[in-house]
């Protein structure tokens, strides 16, 4: 109890000091343990399914003539096909449809948004899913769908759901049954299941655009399942059959997401920072500990005189971390709660998701290695203490313990804060990347027509607006999903069928020839025109005809520049736009599910009024039109999440290393106090004086920036790798970056200084 009083009392002594240890440890613990149980929470992906080792999923190598790669989806017959040849090993199988299938339902006057898929009756036994409430085989009628247990509580707010109706943009459904709510972390995690037999009413079953999965009676080795899953699918899918199934294969889907070359790099990329982060706060505190050496040493040296020990003194000094370490975990618990929206949004997971399970030790774990590295190494420094400290008057320097710290800490600032500038030039430049078309006017929404005469009324609706320039519809979005085709000579081009006055909403850069005026022309954009041998003169003049199906052949008008259709992450592909005989708009893919609206400017004002203008006229309809500038943003918000998570890291470290800076540089002019003045009294300038203190400081900055600005370098290019478009001269943005980071630190070392050099040197002498 007397070691614990000492404590207590020399904290409230030290209470500024004290103060700072608390804030920034507690802002690096919080922020460590949200990056160390993120990256746990992506490695149990999908582990919430009951017996989920057995779930597998199948993943298909699919192309045409050669070109293949493997997707986590399948043609619709394949998981049957599979099951049936060996109902021995496969205990239950299932294939869904989960391609945004429905975005939300409407029950009364309340629009819900949810996640929609459709699947078998069987898909709750095959993924590990508790049913509470129905019959799973009332999922054989097209018209019935099961929900969550979290999506009935939204629908009827305690009260169970089942026989209710439900609408959605295709039709009315009923609620037959309701599910144990699947957890965050799953790659399936539907809120409502539709019937298969719906999606089947709409789309072509013997396409690629499902998935399929298995749970098996017994663990089987992945060569044999490989084999077996040949055997199985090649009598029915030849290898020189319509597609190219040179392979197959299935594999434990809970090892799918975490095995993604994304989410490696992802948490490797959080593992580094959260691992940097835990250093630099703890030997934070360690400097922060040995800097205050020469105010406590005499305290120490008298309570040895007293009979105190160094193993009491040593237990001290850890009592006192374990007291710093538990008011942190209090200022932690305070910012999540706090915090918790902006957190959410930072992370873009719940934090309740991330403490669960085994999850919480990932904080006793933190605290852990802090009471390790910022108790022990003070504690034995303080410890070693000699008793004739008391009747000395200057201590130990410890100066090679305070500037290996301090190197550490400034490369961790010029690493984060290198990193982040990569993050936001690299945001920045996807963003407003070059896309040969202008999103800025566009607005987008679903279509709610169900026929060519409903889309034609809305259309002049849409147009007669005082604010929308013009409006047209595509089967696909641009910047979010195409139909691909086999052009010929072993060329695979992507697809969108579009109206005629869709080239003008886009401003669509041509680059020979004209738009799209009539039904049965089509733009061909560089790339494809080059992967067909021709030239601009032969494609608009001699081969000017090109049958890609769809309601084909087509007359090539006009060549764009490399459309960006699938971001930054992939090359420009060979693409073609179409606009297709009007005679083909019910047939399937071709029912025009986006509608386009050009606006005039001031877009977000105007977008705005479209919106109330749609909900008056089509309230049933609950139409919420967006800016295309906002749908390419939600492509890239991974990019922005982990970029505001670099951000959050690098203020913290920022703070964090800026604390020590300052208690290293206070420790110094204390200690070199009379030296100071002495220089001064022999004719020294306050100039003079900044450069010594600056030189010295300077001298452990330069190359702790330049080690860290390497590193950032080495974790940048492993961030970059998934981009195919990347900023240019990486290297400037380094050097500045770490020029910046030198000048600041230069700075805050002078606004400490320049008070002392100005002093007048009689008042440090005048004791002497």
């Amino acid at each position: 109890m007397k070691q614990l009083h000492y404590v207590l009392r020399t904290m409230w002594h030290n209470r500024w000091t004290t103060l700072i240890k608390v804030v920034s440890l507690g802002l690096a613990i919080t922020m460590c343990a949200l990056l160390f149980a993120r990256i746990a929470y992506m490695q149990s992906f999908d582990t919430g399914f009951n017996d989920y080792k057995k779930l597998y999923g199948i993943s298909m190598k699919y192309g045409f003539e050669g070109e293949a790669g493997w997707e986590h989806r399948c043609l619709g017959p394949l998981p049957k096909l599979i099951a049936e040849a060996y109902p021995d090993q496969i205990e239950a199988y299932t294939c869904t449809f989960n391609s945004s299938y429905c975005p939300r339902i409407m029950v009364d006057d309340r629009e819900i948004k949810i996640n929609g898929m459709a699947a078998q009756p069987d898909f709750f036994k095959t993924l590990g899913i508790d049913i509470i409430e129905g019959n799973t085989e009332t999922l054989l009628q097209p018209d019935n769908i099961f929900v969550s247990e979290e999506t009935a509580e939204k629908i009827n707010k305690g009260e169970s759901p089942v026989g209710t109706t439900v609408r959605t943009d295709a039709g009315l459904y009923r609620i037959q049954g309701v599910y144990k709510t699947v957890a965050d972390n799953s790659t399936v995690r539907p809120d409502v299941v539709f019937s298969l037999a719906d999606a089947q009413r709409n789309w072509n079953f013997q396409a690629n655009c499902w998935n399929g999965y298995f749970r098996l009676k017994e663990n089987i080795p992945q060569d044999r399942l490989d084999a077996m899953i040949e055997k199985a699918i090649r009598p029915a899918y030849p290898l020189t059959g319509q597609w190219d199934l040179s392979g197959v294969k299935l594999g434990p889907l809970h090892e799918v997401y975490k095995n993604d070359e994304d989410v490696k790099r992802m948490c490797t990329i959080m593992a580094i920072l959260g691992t940097a982060l835990l250093l630099i706060a703890s030997l934070n505190y360690v400097l922060l500990s040995i800097s205050s050496l020469s105010k406590r040493a005499k305290a120490i040296g008298v309570q040895k005189c007293s009979g105190a020990g160094a193993v009491r003194i040593f237990a001290m000094f850890i009592w006192e971390t374990a007291l710093i370490l538990a008011l942190a975990l209090l200022i932690a618990a305070v910012v999540v709660l706090n915090f918790r929206e902006p957190i959410e949004e930072m992370i873009a997971t719940p934090v309740a998701s991330l403490f669960k399970g085994s999850r919480p030790w990932i904080l006793l774990g933190i605290t852990g290695v802090i009471l390790l590295i910022g108790g022990v190494i003070p504690a034995r420094t303080f410890a070693s203490v000699p008793v004739s400290q008391v009747f000395r008057r200057v201590t130990e320097r410890k100066g090679a313990w305070k500037r290996v710290l301090l190197f550490v800490e400034f490369a961790g600032v010029s690493f984060t804060c290198g990193l982040l500038c990569i993050m936001s030039f690299q945001y920045r430049h996807v963003i407003e990347n070059t896309r040969n078309y202008n999103p800025a006017p566009m607005a987008l929404e679903s279509n709610w027509t169900q026929n060519r005469a409903g889309y034609d009324i809305v259309a002049n609706f849409l147009r007669n607006l005082p604010y929308v320039e013009d409006c047209a519809g595509s089967s696909w979005l641009l910047a979010d999903s195409f139909e691909g085709t086999n052009v010929g000579n072993g060329v695979h081009s992507i697809f969108s069928a579009v109206e005629s006055n869709m080239t003008d909403i886009m401003d669509l850069n041509i680059i020979h020839g004209r738009g799209i005026k009539a039904p049965g022309e089509v733009l061909i954009n560089e790339k494809l025109m080059n992967s067909l041998h021709l030239t601009p003169e032969k494609a608009l003049n001699e081969d000017k005809v090109i049958n890609p199906g769809y309601a084909g052949p087509y007359t090539i008008v006009g060549i764009t520049g490399d459309l960006d259709l699938f971001g930054a992450y992939s090359e420009a592909p060979d693409a073609m736009i179409g606009c297709p005989p009007d005679i083909t708009y019910n047939e399937w893919g071709w029912n025009y599910n986006i509608i386009a609206v050009k606006l005039k400017p001031p877009y977000k004002e105007n977008l705005k009024k479209l919106n109330e203008a749609v909900a008056e006229a089509y309230p049933d309809a609950h139409a919420e039109f967006h800016l295309m500038t906002d749908v390419i943003k939600m492509q890239y918000s991974d990019i922005r999440i982990f970029r505001n998570s670099v951000l959050t890291t690098s203020v913290i470290i920022l703070l964090t290393t800026f604390m020590g800076l300052i208690g290293f540089v206070a420790d110094e002019i204390q200690r070199r106090r009379k030296e100071i003045a002495i220089r001064k009294v022999n004719g020294a300038e306050t100039a003079d004086i900044l450069a010594l203190i600056s030189r010295n400081i300077m001298l452990v900055a330069a190359p702790a920036v330049a080690v860290g600005a390497m590193a950032a370098a080495w974790v940048g290019e492993l961030w970059m790798q998934q981009f195919a478009a990347k900023i240019d001269n990486l290297w400037i943005y380094y050097v500045l970056t770490a020029i910046a980071v030198l000048a600041v630190i230069l700075l805050c070392v002078t606004a400490m200084t320049v008070r002392t050099a100005r002093e007048n040197p009689a008042i440090s002498l005048k004791s002497e």
